[in-house]
């Protein structure tokens, strides 16, 4: 008959003791990963549980399990408002205006890089194309502001001096795509390459040698070798659907969703109030993202639609 408590603890085996050896051994190690583990915990899974919200009327002073739950309610309210198909369009358009106009940049821009040999002028060029990345985007809408704006904008002060009339650049839906665009380019290209350079780096330097002898020219050898190798795999991260895993690269390029923040940040700055964010750029500036974006911060007002 077993003795009272016999089996309670389990021996230490030698499995478990080559276990503690090894953490033993690798303390440090997992000291130095330990920031890493803390900071996905905190921010990345933590806010996670705000998922829950989408199926509650939610009431912050309620906390999480005290708010009915809703359902499908705010799901089925969204997708049936009458203007949801204006913001599914707009959302689409900036998307695919990042997808023709900013994806290829970054990966021309590292082949043109890659090239240049002289590595004080390389350094230097690349600082010039990382320093946007560091500017304030609320920084980057004003500094457009003041060039684009009728009211005294450097641009619309160039034109009517030669001779032209004022464009209202800000006001009009195609222009104002064209600017939220060209923002993004000018202010992640330059970051955007860095991927693409690291890439370039691992390429095998027998790919070249093989094109050049198979009569390749300069072009060819360069392009070619490079999205054969790993600048192929690179590229592919930095592009996969979002079917994937989530990455921070294929937001602004599949869906916009960092450049329709960047609407809202320009519109509501700029204009302030609920009637001129609905009524400003066609509505070219409102889009699924930005739109609850202005209802969540109170930016409009009980009586108008936000959505």
């Amino acid at each position: 008959m077993n003795e009272p408590g016999a089996g309670r603890f389990r021996p230490i085996t030698d499995g478990n003791m080559r276990v503690l050896r090894r953490l033993s051994r690798d303390k440090l190690l997992y000291v130095m990963v330990l920031p890493g583990l803390l900071y996905f915990a905190i921010f990345k899974y933590v806010p996670m549980w705000g998922v829950l919200m989408a199926f509650q009327d939610f009431k912050p002073h309620l906390g999480f399990w005290q708010n009915d739950w809703v359902g499908l309610k705010h799901f089925n309210r969204f997708f049936g408002e009458p203007e949801f198909w204006m913001l599914f369009r707009n959302t689409m358009v900036l998307g695919i205006y990042n997808l023709v106009f900013f994806f290829p940049l970054p990966i021309a821009l590292a082949l043109l890089l890659n090239e240049v040999r002289r590595t004080v002028y390389k350094r230097f060029v690349q600082t010039l194309l990382y320093v946007p990345h560091f500017v304030s985007w609320v920084v980057v809408v004003g500094i457009y502001y003041i060039f684009f704006t009728t009211e005294g904008g450097v641009v619309n002060v160039l034109i009517q001096a030669a001779g032209g009339t004022e464009v209202p650049f800000l006001m009009e839906p195609g222009w104002f795509r064209t600017l939220v665009t060209s923002q993004v380019i000018w202010k992640e290209t330059g970051w955007g390459t860095i991927i693409f350079l690291a890439a370039l780096a691992g390429v095998d330097p027998g790919l070249y040698e093989s094109a050049r002898i198979d009569g390749a020219n300069r072009w060819r050898r360069k392009s070619t070798a490079a999205t054969t190798s790993g600048f192929l795999s690179a590229s592919c991260c930095h592009c996969r659907p979002r079917r994937l895993p989530p990455s921070p690269c294929i937001t602004p390029s599949a869906t916009g969703t960092n450049t329709l923040t960047r609407c809202c940040t320009s519109t509501v700055r700029r204009s302030g109030s609920a009637s001129s964010w609905t009524g400003s750029n066609g509505g070219a500036s409102r889009t699924i993202r930005s739109s609850y974006f202005v209802r969540i911060t109170g930016k409009c007002s009980a009586t108008t639609a936000c959505f």
